[in-house]
């Protein structure tokens, strides 16, 4: 029972950190204005950094001890997000001959359908997530290749993560078109993988004063006075703050049943929503003009509902095709 409560509060996590991406941070380029609090609608990443640390979480307890795992690990990923990935950045391309709003031509889409873009540049919109998901997934063996007990082992794999930040920074010196999203986003992955199989997350949600730290932070970086903190590890301490808020509101939804059911099947649908969410937006944007509050929330339960079928869809008729 306790391990199922662990699993529907990391859901209701994942799912509120969806509802907020597209809900809120997304929504705010198709609604009138003031329909949605800017306060709230300029930052992602709380949302975001939930959402990795999340999918490092899961990752991060896999073994790694031959060759085999890695091989496996990797087709894992292929069979369960590339096509919809794929799908979803092919749609952005189309609606971008149109409205030339998502990629600016062939050359930025292969970079972000290879992961590379994050690194070379520049990021298109949205899809620059599952872009650095993938650059992540294609790194994550080298964090958990025969991970072992002892301080020793996970120093060794923190230096590691060092010099791949260290890595990157090195790219943009010397001109890569590195994305400064990367290192926060990749300081979390990593930092959560390496701890994945030491980290239980009711446990370090159960201790009051990071869930306080975390509104504090969130609260200055949020306030008039954010200038206190530079932009960059202002956006990356609200990240992580907001982040131990997310997983701390799903702990508590978990334990509404009715709640904990609609969120786990929001969860279920989270990757197509997030995929697809802004050629649905779009198509009806262009067709109805800027959303009030009512038309938002009627074409987001609709894309809910649409992205939980496109999933049940993939994983039924899709997924078994493509084992190999």
């Amino acid at each position: 029972m306790a391990e199922k409560r662990r699993v529907a509060s990391v859901d209701c996590a994942r799912a509120l950190s969806m509802l907020y991406i597209i809900g809120i941070h997304h929504m705010q380029s198709f609604v009138r204005p003031g329909t949605v609090i800017d306060a709230l609608a300029n930052h992602a990443a709380p949302a975001l950094c939930a959402f990795t640390a999340i999918s490092a979480l899961f990752i991060g307890r896999k073994r790694f001890e031959k060759p085999g795992d890695i091989i496996s690990f990797y087709k894992s990923r292929l069979v369960r997000a590339y096509p919809l990935f794929l799908l979803g950045c092919l749609s952005l391309f189309v609606v971008s001959l149109a409205v030339g709003k998502y990629f600016s031509g062939v050359r930025q889409l292969l970079l972000t359908l290879t992961g590379l873009v994050m690194i070379l540049g520049p990021t298109p919109k949205t899809m620059w997530y599952m872009s650095m998901l993938l650059l992540f997934w294609l790194l994550t063996p080298l964090f958990c290749w025969k991970r072992r007990r002892g301080a020793g082992d996970m120093l060794l794999r923190f230096i590691g993560l060092v010099l791949l930040l260290a890595a990157f920074r090195g790219a943009a010196l010397l001109g890569a078109r590195v994305d400064s999203r990367l290192y926060g986003y990749a300081a979390v992955y990593f930092g959560t993988l390496i701890l994945a199989d030491k980290l239980k997350v009711d446990d370090a949600l159960r201790v009051a004063s990071p869930v306080i730290a975390a509104a504090v932070i969130a609260l200055l970086s949020l306030s008039p006075a954010r200038g206190w903190l530079p932009a960059y590890p202002r956006e990356v301490a609200l990240g992580v703050a907001g982040a131990v808020l997310i997983l701390t509101a799903g702990k508590l939804c978990a334990r509404v049943r009715p709640l904990s059911t609609a969120l786990a099947w929001i969860s279920y649908g989270s990757m197509a929503a997030y995929l697809f969410h802004r050629q649905w937006l779009g198509l009806c944007y262009y067709l109805l003009g800027p959303f009030g509050l009512p038309l938002a929330a009627l074409l987001m339960a609709v894309l809910m509902v649409g992205a939980y079928w496109v999933q049940c869809f993939y994983d039924r008729k899709v997924v078994p095709r493509l084992r190999f």
